[in-house]
C-alpha cells in the first residue's frame, strides 16, 4: 500500500514538473532569440527539478519533459504545443473578456494521451487562471474519442478558487461535454465592499455538425450554478454557432439565455485564433462543404482539441446576486 502511495506521489510530482518546464521552455524561449542559451536555461530547471527527490518515475517524465523543451528552443512548437489560442468574446453590454489557452502533451501512444491544458482569461479588472489534467483514449475503430479531466482554478486579485472534473466523449459529427465545479474558497471581501464567493454548479453540453458543413457546429449547454442563504439558484442555456472558415480562426456567435428574469440575457460573438492551426495551414483544415450529410471519420488528429469547460469562476455576491460571466470556453 505505501508502494502505491509513493507511486502516486511520484507521479504527481513528475507531472507537476513537466507542466512548469514547458511552461518555463516558452518563456526562456521567448526571452532568447538563440537555441543554445535556451536550452541550457532549461536544463538547469531541469537539474533542480531532478534534485527535489522526484524519483525514477520522476526522472522519466522530467527527461521528457527536457527533450520538449528542446524541440521548442529548435523551433519545434507546434509538435509539442499541438494547440494554442487566443480569443476575444464580447457582450452586447458586460466587459470583453480576453483569453489565451495552451495545451501539452505528457504521454502519448496510437491510442491514448495524457495532456494538461492551461489557460488565463482576463475581463472586468479579474484574471482567471486554469491549470489541468486530461486523459483521452480512441475507440471504436479511432471513430469515438473519450476523455476525463480535472482542473483547478484561481481567480485574481481576490482569491477565488475552484476544482472541477469533467467527462467528454467525442465523434467528427458530434460532441458530448459534462463538468462538474466545486467551489474552494468562502465568503471573499470583493469589489465595493462587497463579499462574494465561488459557486457550485455544472454545465452539460451538446454539440452536433450541421449538414453537409462539418466546418460549423450548433452547441446548446444547460447550466447551474447553486447559491446560498436562500438566494435563487442561477440556471439557463447558452445556444451557439461555431465555424471555421479559415485554418486555425474560429468564429462562435450566439445568446445567454437566464431563467431567473433578474438576470439579463445576453448576445455574444467570440474570436478565437489557435496559432498552430494557422501556422499548419489548409492542409489539415475540415472543408467547409461536404457531398455527404454526415461522415464518421477518425478522431486521431482531433486528440489536441481543447476542454470545453467553464473557465470563469461564477460568483455570488452578498445580497444574493451574481457576477454570472458565462464564457471563457
Amino acid at each position: 500500500m505505501e508502494n502505491h502511495s509513493c507511486r502516486r506521489f511520484e507521479l504527481a510530482g513528475a507531472v507537476s514538473v513537466a507542466v512548469l518546464v514547458s511552461l518555463a521552455s516558452l518563456s526562456v524561449q521567448s526571452a532568447s532569440s538563440e537555441d543554445q542559451p535556451a536550452e541550457a536555461a532549461i536544463r538547469n530547471i531541469i537539474e533542480l527539478a531532478q534534485a527535489s527527490g522526484t524519483g525514477e518515475l520522476g526522472s522519466q517524465v522530467v527527461n521528457q519533459a527536457l527533450s520538449r523543451a528542446t524541440s521548442l528552443a529548435e523551433g519545434q512548437v507546434d509538435e509539442w504545443i499541438p494547440t494554442f489560442e487566443l480569443s476575444a468574446q464580447i457582450t452586447h453590454e458586460g466587459k470583453p473578456v480576453f483569453g489565451m489557452l495552451g495545451l501539452v502533451p505528457l504521454v502519448e501512444d496510437e491510442h491514448e494521451l495524457l495532456f494538461t491544458q492551461g489557460s488565463i482569461f482576463h475581463s472586468d479588472d479579474r484574471s482567471t487562471v486554469n491549470l489541468g489534467l486530461g486523459y483521452r483514449w480512441l475507440v471504436s475503430d479511432d471513430k469515438v474519442l473519450l476523455g476525463a479531466n480535472a482542473f483547478y482554478d484561481h481567480e485574481f486579485p481576490y482569491d477565488h478558487r475552484r476544482a472541477s472534473i469533467g467527462l467528454e466523449a467525442r465523434a467528427s459529427v458530434a460532441e458530448l461535454n459534462m463538468n462538474f465545479y466545486e467551489g474552494l474558497s468562502g465568503w471573499k471581501s470583493g469589489r465595493d465592499g462587497l463579499n462574494e464567493r465561488a459557486m457550485d454548479g455544472y454545465d452539460l453540453e451538446v454539440g452536433v455538425d450541421l449538414p453537409y458543413m462539418p466546418s460549423v457546429r450548433a452547441y446548446a449547454r444547460h447550466f447551474e450554478w447553486n447559491a446560498i442563504d436562500g438566494a435563487s439558484d442561477l440556471k439557463g442555456t447558452r445556444y451557439s454557432l461555431a465555424g471555421s472558415f479559415y485554418p486555425g480562426v474560429t468564429v462562435e456567435v450566439g445568446r445567454n439565455n437566464y431563467q431567473d428574469s433578474s438576470q439579463q440575457d445576453a448576445n455574444f460573438a467570440k474570436l478565437t485564433v489557435d496559432f498552430i492551426e494557422l501556422a499548419r495551414g489548409s492542409a489539415r483544415s475540415t472543408p467547409l462543404l461536404s457531398d455527404t450529410a454526415y461522415r464518421l471519420d477518425s478522431m486521431r488528429d482531433q486528440r489536441y482539441q481543447k476542454v470545453r469547460r467553464e473557465n470563469i469562476i461564477q460568483k455570488q455576491t452578498s445580497g444574493g446576486s451574481f457576477t454570472a460571466t458565462v464564457s471563457g470556453i
